[in-house]
C-alpha cells in the first residue's frame, strides 16, 4: 500500500513553492526503514544518495511489505513527528510540538541530531534528554517566568545519576575533596 502525500511546500515571496527533498543518505537499510526520512514521508527516493535502494517503483512489493510491517507495529509510524496543538477556545493560536519527544545523550539538544532543534521547537516533558538546552526560558530568567515543560522526573533522575557519577569517579581517582567538589560543580 502507498501512503497518501501531501506536498511539501513553503512560502516565499508571498508565494507557495514546493520546498526541496533533503535526500537520504542510506547504505545498509534498503531505504526501508523507518530512519529513511523519504521512505518515512511516504515518498519514493529520487535525487538520493542511497546505496542498493528498494524505495522505489521497482521494488514495490517489498516496500508494500515493509510499510505494512512498520504500521503493525505502530499504526502512528508514518505520522509527523512534529505536529501542532490548538489552544484557546477559538482555535486561532497554535504551538508546535514533538509528538514523542527526542532521545538525546551527547548534544545538549543543540545540534541537528536533536529533533525537536532541527524543527525549531524547544524541548519539552515528553522528551527524555540529557543535558538538555533547548528550552524556550533564557538561562537567566526568574523561575516563575521559566517554561518548565522540558523538566521531567527522567531528566531530574539523568542529572542526579551525572552528578552521582562524576563523584564516584573523582573518589575512585583518590582526587582532593576540593576537586570532587569542583567536578561535581562542572557536571552540574
Amino acid at each position: 500500500p502507498t501512503l497518501p502525500k501531501q506536498p511539501v511546500t513553503a512560502a516565499i515571496d508571498g508565494g507557495i513553492y514546493p520546498r526541496p527533498k533533503k535526500p537520504c543518505n542510506c547504505t545498509k537499510s534498503m531505504c526501508l526503514k523507518l530512519y529513511c526520512d523519504c521512505f518515512a514521508n511516504g515518498e519514493f527516493c529520487s535525487g538520493c544518495n542511497c546505496q542498493n535502494c528498494h524505495n522505489n517503483i521497482q521494488h514495490e512489493s517489498e516496500r508494500s511489505r515493509s510499510i505494512k510491517t512498520c504500521l503493525e507495529r505502530n499504526p502512528l509510524a508514518f505520522h509527523p513527528k512534529i505536529g501542532k496543538t490548538f489552544q484557546g477556545t477559538e482555535g486561532t493560536s497554535d504551538t508546535r510540538h514533538h509528538s514523542k519527544g527526542c532521545h538525546c545523550k551527547r548534544s545538549g539538544c543543540l545540534k541537528n541530531y536533536c529533533e525537536c532543534y532541527e524543527a525549531k521547537i524547544p524541548c519539552s516533558s515528553l522528551c527524555k534528554c540529557v543535558g538538555c538546552k533547548n528550552y524556550s526560558a533564557p538561562d537567566l530568567a526568574p523561575l516563575d517566568d521559566m517554561n518548565l515543560d522540558c523538566l521531567s522526573m527522567n531528566l531530574a533522575a539523568a542529572t542526579c545519576r551525572c552528578l552521582l557519577s562524576a563523584g564516584s569517579h573523582a573518589v575512585d581517582h583518590y582526587f582532593s575533596m576540593e576537586t570532587i567538589e569542583k567536578a561535581i560543580i562542572e557536571e552540574f
